[in-house]
């Protein structure tokens, strides 16, 4: 029996229940021998030691180096997919910062050009201003011009 130091009872109950397990393997197994038949049995072994000496056999420098360059294909393919991941994610940003400082520059030039159209409109609308004027005194001198040009005409020659 299995008893341990301690000598409980649970300590036996759990050896009589192993040896209790123990049995019943054995029972299995000879349930299965009995079913089965030793030739089976005999001839899954014998199946099993064949397949052993071929992959013995097969076993060869050449299968050795096929599998090393096959793990090796492998390992330097995962090794790139890093790399091109780091490098697609390192472009990424740096587009992203060639983006954040061309927009800046494209707002600056805009806000300057948005200025000087200010300033040349203001221009324009000054020019417009006096324009209008000269336009208006062209208008007067030219109504001058014309009750002049009627009374020369008219009457100022004391009935010539």
């Amino acid at each position: 029996m299995w008893v341990t130091s301690s000598g409980g009872v649970s300590d036996i109950w759990n050896a009589k229940t192993v040896d209790l397990g123990l049995e019943k393997i054995r029972g299995c197994i000879c349930t299965v021998w009995k079913a089965v038949g030793w030739r089976l049995i005999a001839l899954s072994l014998g199946l099993y030691g064949l397949l052993y000496v071929y992959e013995r056999l097969t076993w060869t420098t050449k299968a050795k180096e096929r599998a090393f360059k096959r793990q090796f294909v492998d390992y330097a393919g995962e090794k790139l997919q890093l790399i091109v991941s780091y490098t697609g994610s390192n472009c990424s940003h740096q587009v992203q910062q060639e983006l954040a400082g061309t927009f800046a520059q494209l707002c600056q030039q805009v806000d300057v050009t948005r200025e000087d159209l200010e300033k040349e409109l203001a221009g324009l609308n000054q020019k417009i201003e006096i324009l209008d004027t000269l336009q208006s005194r062209a208008k007067l001198l030219r109504c001058g011009a014309a009750k002049v040009s009627m009374f020369v005409t008219a009457g100022w020659c004391g009935g010539c």
